[in-house]
């Protein structure tokens, strides 16, 4: 897959942890669009970062979105392939359940008229996109949020087929379809780790315990990843999404967000478990050679040791560079009655979700499902309803600890990230992944708690 004169040749462009651009004859399609810019309140970067120019840009025809996470549909980067590209179209997949956070973003951010350029393409269906076919994959693994959010896009070019599966846990399902197409399998871009809020933002676990949960979630996206590389008959694999960096945080806070801490050390272990397809590793501004990897056995050890090294001087150069870009701007403080207001929406849609719910007799007993704090004003909302109450305390958790309360999920937000959300500068389960605020949590894990939680904001 070397970078011939031919201008038919396919290539891929590395531009950034998920952003690659897959090029053969007119057809330019880039995916997950995220250049670098400060997203999330300021919250992430990516390390190593992203290499870009115009001529990145120009001729783009299609650009695959995966999800509406601003890591992979970051809409500075989008405006800048509009800029270069006008008439680029936006390809991703069509949800059965008729719920598009992206959709819905693309609208709010693009407006109205830029759905003239959607191709939605419904699950495992071929498309012609250009000189490529291509087919969006669903996610099939078990957790309800992802299946809300997360797809992936298979791609047939003239050299096989590229699998570019971002968040999107490879699953066997995967692997049966793939494999059914009878078509040369290339090369897959998969997950090997997957991070949110869990366990970083929960301050009723130690530093401790959020390491070895953080340790537990990456082996678990490691495991699921190698078992489909070896249910499936890709020739080559490379790691992608997950190298985030969260800013004005410390390398040990970062370590418990599990993030994809180090590819190369990802690679070494994987590569003794993957049973045929081999490992590979590109970083920002490579075009992807096949035929050179860029490590072997001998040096990979000493590339996983230099790209510690870069990135935790990267983390310490920029360290304090961002507390929240929001609070940079010339934002007023949301009044208590914004709050008060806000509150009574959420609690009436939350209210409604809870009560619809069949099987509430499977919860432990709690006098509350959710509390959440903002400012001067605490939401109490259970299966039965819920209260507005006044609070003029410091220590919003320590007010909820002391008290009588038996409650599942506690959670602080502050004004002015509550502003935002409310103003779909982004979405709550984005504020939710960047640490931008805390939880405390008693019980176990119910995901369909919070997909309530989320789709009421």
């Amino acid at each position: 897959m070397r970078l011939k004169e031919n201008i038919d040749d396919f290539k891929i462009k590395v531009l950034g942890e998920s952003s690659f651009i897959f090029s053969q004859g007119e057809t330019k399609l880039i995916t997950d669009p995220w250049f670098g810019e400060s997203i999330y309140g300021g919250a992430w970067t990516q390390f190593p970062p992203p290499s870009i120019s115009i001529s990145d840009l120009t001729n783009i025809t299609h650009i695959f979105i995966s999800h509406v996470h601003s890591d992979h549909c970051c809409f500075q980067s989008i405006k800048k392939i509009l800029t270069y590209s006008p008439n680029a179209k936006f390809i991703f997949l069509n949800r059965e359940e008729g719920r598009c956070f992206l959709k819905k973003k693309l609208l709010i951010k693009l407006g109205e008229s830029i759905q003239d350029k959607f191709l939605i393409q419904d699950p495992y269906k071929q498309e012609s996109n250009g000189t490529f076919r291509t087919w969006c994959i669903p996610p099939e693994d078990d957790s309800p949020i992802n299946k809300l959010v997360d797809s992936s896009l298979l791609i047939e070019s003239k050299d096989g087929l590229i699998l570019f599966s971002n968040d999107n846990i490879a699953h066997s399902k995967h692997a049966k379809f793939i494999n059914s197409l009878n078509t040369k399998s290339l090369l897959a871009l998969i997950p090997f780790s997957g991070g949110s809020g869990y366990p970083s933002s929960y301050l009723n676990l130690s530093h401790e315990e959020k390491l070895n949960i953080a340790k537990a979630i990456r082996n678990n996206y490691e495991d699921q990843a190698i078992s489909f590389l070896n249910q499936s008959n890709f020739e080559y694999f490379m790691p992608v999404a997950g190298n985030h960096i969260i800013v004005g945080k410390s390398m040990d806070w970062h370590k418990t967000t599990s993030f994809l801490l180090n590819p190369y050390k990802t690679l070494s272990y994987s590569s003794k478990k993957v049973l045929s397809s081999k490992g590979i590793y590109f970083e920002p501004g490579n075009v992807i050679d096949i035929n050179e990897t860029f490590f072997d056995k001998d040096n990979i050890e000493d590339l996983s040791i230099d790209f510690e090294f870069r990135k935790s001087h990267f983390i310490e150069s920029f360290s304090s560079r961002i507390a929240l870009d929001i609070k940079h701007k010339n934002f007023t403080t949301p009044s208590t009655k914004f709050i008060e207001d806000y509150f009574n929406s959420i609690g009436e849609k939350l209210t409604t979700l809870l009560q619809n719910k069949n099987d509430k007799n499977s919860y432990p007993e709690y006098d509350q499902i959710f509390i959440v704090n903002s400012g001067s004003k605490i939401i109490l909302i259970n299966f039965d309803g819920f209260e507005i109450i006044d609070f003029t305390g410091n220590d919003f958790f320590r007010y909820i600890d002391d008290s009588d309360i038996k409650y599942w999920l506690s959670i602080r937000i502050e004004p002015i990230i509550l502003q935002e959300i409310s103003k779909r500068v982004f979405h709550i389960n984005e504020a939710d992944g960047s640490g931008l605020f805390d939880f405390k949590r008693n019980g176990d894990y119910y995901p369909e708690l919070y997909i309530s939680f989320f789709d009421s904001f």
